[in-house]
């Protein structure tokens, strides 16, 4: 199918409504709300970039969330350095870890959650480029979209768009309601990068083109808004006004820490169990590694249990079955982001998972 009889592409990412990761941090935290005023009414960092636009594969490929990514870099580096031009091959190997894609066969082909690739962004890179953080943005609180982008010279938006964006270069809210064609995720999600604003429109780059959106088609269509924290932009002294990276850093070092603890713990138990009896493994009652009672032991007595199990009343990492999970707990404690009933990998008797929780890391 030729771009004379089309004009978006075959594939679509992946949205799933209920992925969530209660580790996200969220942009307004670290902003001051004092210097918000500072924030320019508009801002176009394309006036840097002097190579075209590219569609990285997002023709024929589901792999918008990743090259929405390789816009930024190129962005990035254009308003800081040397514009750098990210492969589309490079760009498609994100794609291929993130899914399995098959370039040779076609074969899985599938859309990519945003969390997932903003993880895999940051913990592995894509051409070469990592990024150090992302934070959520309110999309309704147009002060904070503004700060967001022109603080971090862009933002990465999912969106749930309308069919009636085909073949238009300007997307904007139709009358007539949020029904049919204009229904929000009627075509489909689609992953972009912001590059520009002003008080009139947003602009994105999408399947290698500029489009502008208006404020009200964000508000009704964006599914999630996030700014981006990079070396590429930030490193050549950037300092963004306002805005409180030792905090931010803090947080993300908490994160870190917590989730060493955790996978140690994780670890300890799998040993444990490995060493156990027919069923067994070894839990807490109602924590991680111990828990009221003292560790190793359960109500009905340590060593004991139906089955041999060595496992107390609510532990985490026991149940029928020998499985890694008790009711109400999986390898974790009171407010953890890892365990609980009905968790993400994982319902009632489930293992190693949160509620609401995710793969993303």
């Amino acid at each position: 199918m030729s771009e004379q009889t089309i004009d978006h592409p075959l594939g679509q990412p992946k949205i799933d409504p209920n992925q969530a990761d209660p580790r996200t941090l969220i942009f307004a935290n670290y902003v001051d709300p004092a210097t918000l005023h500072t924030v320019p009414m508009q801002m176009d960092f394309t006036t840097m970039v002097k190579k075209p636009w590219r569609r990285m594969g997002n023709w024929t490929l589901s792999d918008c969330t990743c090259a929405a990514a390789g816009h930024m870099i190129e962005c990035w580096t254009a308003n800081t350095t040397t514009e750098d031009i990210v492969l589309t091959r490079e760009v498609i190997t994100a794609f291929s870890a993130l899914t399995g894609y098959d370039p040779e066969t076609g074969k899985n082909d599938v859309g990519v959650n945003y969390l997932d690739a903003l993880n895999y962004w940051r913990n592995t890179g894509i051409g070469d480029h990592k990024i150090r953080a992302y934070t959520k943005v309110d999309h309704k609180d147009y002060n904070m979209v503004r700060a967001a982008v022109y603080l971090f010279g862009g933002g990465y938006l999912g969106l749930n768009l309308p069919n009636t964006i085909i073949k238009k270069d300007i997307w904007e809210v139709m009358p007539g309601g949020l029904t049919g064609d204009r229904a929000p995720g009627s075509f489909g999600g689609h992953a972009v990068n912001i590059v520009a604003y002003d008080e009139t429109y947003i602009t994105c780059i999408s399947w290698g083109k500029v489009k502008k959106l208006t404020w009200e088609f964000l508000d009704t269509y964006c599914y999630a808004l996030f700014a981006v924290m990079t070396d590429d932009y930030l490193a050549e002294g950037k300092t963004p006004l306002g805005l409180n990276l030792a905090m931010l850093e803090a947080d993300l070092l908490n994160i870190a820490k917590h989730k060493k603890t955790l996978q140690k713990q994780l670890n300890t138990v799998i040993a444990g169990s490995n060493n156990g009896g027919d069923s067994g493994a070894i839990a807490a009652a109602a924590g991680t590694k111990g828990g009221r009672g003292g560790s190793n032991a359960g109500a009905a007595g340590s060593r004991g249990g139906n089955g041999g199990q060595k496992a107390g009343k609510g532990g985490a990492v026991a149940g029928r079955g020998n499985s890694n999970a008790g009711k109400g707990g999986a390898i974790a404690g009171k407010g953890q982001a890892i365990g609980g009933k009905g968790g993400g990998k994982g319902g009632r008797g489930g293992s190693n998972a949160g509620a609401g929780g995710n793969n993303s890391g």
